[in-house]
């Protein structure tokens, strides 16, 4: 159902019907440790965080509906729930997900678990049966699968004109859905989606210029005074770094500062942290969750230089680049440097797992993956970024790239010693 935004400035809790319940069986995991999430807007929402017992059961009452992820020993499941009943599962020993209980979980896992998809002669019947099925459904999947069509259309698109009525689409979801899209976990598939379709509508021709009037083009059609409008431009502010695109990013601080509500806070850091966090600036402190070698915080640690890097378990390029880092530590505090590690993980378990081998004492994380507070403060927007200090914790460099942050490290020590 379509619904009209509000155009209230207050990010307001999720509103609910009367608690419900979420409960399921994870026979191969007993007494382990379940994170529970559901999504509001671009972010995430925790549900709550559970053990499962002997038999590897769990329960949790919420009001919460829409797409929830289950995170469980490294591994994750995703399935949707319906305002109006409960959602139980099972994954049994075989690894078989079974429902209970959930009238849209039952067709998520029909269309993207079973040959639904598949678009063979063999199963036209079971794709002509789903059709009828999500058709005659009321819960939440009739909202929810549509959308995933939506956004699996653009891979399929080969003209101007297809484009042009997806991009079309993409805009009146993201301007007009309510809840149901706030709860879907697809607002950034969708962003990305419709920046995706004018890259390809330009092809080569596509500068950075088109970039920016793309991004700033959405922020149009989607009311910045709304919670959704002011997520919608703090994610475009990380995807135009993340692009190098310095000059949209001006553009949309300029755009922001006619706001006539009040900020976001995340929106708000994110403004502070673009403006602030320069070379040459004094870097935001960073407070650990326990004491490390007698420091409490980043300013707490001795050292000429101060390493810091932004990573996560499931950052692919971190995979690869923290084992050469663990190499290199003892010749890095030689040279006078001292690591500190921030973490964008999510998941405990996956976090002390990869935690483990790494030798430095200093470590951060909060589990809020980007919204985490040095992510924030530092104006980081990717994993691996490394930002290096002196010992009066100014900023002498930031970059992806550990090899020149390594070469640096040697400028400036050389320097020091001239």
């Amino acid at each position: 159902m379509k619904l009209l935004l509000a155009l209230s400035c207050c990010l307001t809790a999720f509103q609910g019907v009367s608690q419900s319940v979420i409960s399921g069986s994870f026979p191969n995991y007993p007494n382990s440790a379940l994170r529970i999430f559901g999504f509001n807007g671009i972010h995430d929402q925790k549900l709550g965080s559970v053990k499962t017992d002997a038999r590897g059961r769990f329960i949790l009452r919420t009001p919460y509906w829409g797409a929830v992820r289950f995170g469980i020993a490294g591994r994750s499941i995703e399935l949707l729930k319906d305002s109006t009943s409960d959602l139980r599962f099972s994954l049994t020993a075989m690894d078989s997900l079974k429902i209970r209980q959930g009238e849209s979980a039952h067709l998520y896992v029909d269309y993207f678990y079973s040959a639904v998809e598949e678009q063979s002669s063999s199963a036209e019947k079971n794709i002509a049966d789903f059709k009828d099925k999500l058709q005659a459904a009321k819960g939440y999947a009739s909202y929810y699968i549509p959308l995933r069509q939506d956004l699996d259309s653009l891979s399929q698109a080969r003209r101007s004109t297809d484009l042009d009525v997806l991009r079309a689409v993409y805009i009146d979801h993201l301007a007009r859905d309510g809840e149901e899209l706030e709860s879907s976990g697809l607002v950034k598939s969708l962003i990305l989606a419709y920046l995706q379709s004018v890259k390809m509508q330009y092809g080569k021709a596509y500068t950075g210029k088109r970039e920016v009037d793309a991004a700033m083009g959405l922020l149009d059609k989607v009311d910045i005074e709304t919670p959704r409008g002011q997520q919608l431009a703090s994610f475009l502010m990380g995807w135009l770094k993340s692009r190098g695109n310095e000059a949209g990013r001006d553009s949309i601080v300029g755009r922001i500062a006619c706001l006539s509500c009040e900020m976001d806070e995340t929106l708000k850091r994110k403004i502070q942290a673009f403006k602030a966090f320069k070379i040459g600036a004094q870097a935001p402190n960073i407070v650990f969750s326990s004491v490390a070698r007698g420091a409490r915080s980043l300013y707490d640690v001795r050292s000429k230089y101060k390493l810091i890097i932004f990573w996560a378990s499931w950052c692919g390029h971190c995979q690869l680049v923290m084992p050469i880092i663990e190499k290199d530590y003892p010749e890095l505090k030689k040279n006078g440097v001292e690591v500190v590690s921030v973490s964008a993980d999510v998941d405990p378990a996956a976090y002390v797992k990869a935690r483990e081998n790494l030798p430095w004492p200093y470590d951060y994380v909060d589990y809020k993956k980007w919204d985490s507070n040095p992510f924030l403060d530092y104006d980081v927007t990717a994993t691996p970024t490394f930002v290096l200090l002196n010992a009066k914790n100014v900023v002498l460099d930031a970059s992806s790239d550990f090899d020149k942050i390594t070469k640096d490290i040697g400028q400036w020590h050389s320097q020091v010693h001239l």
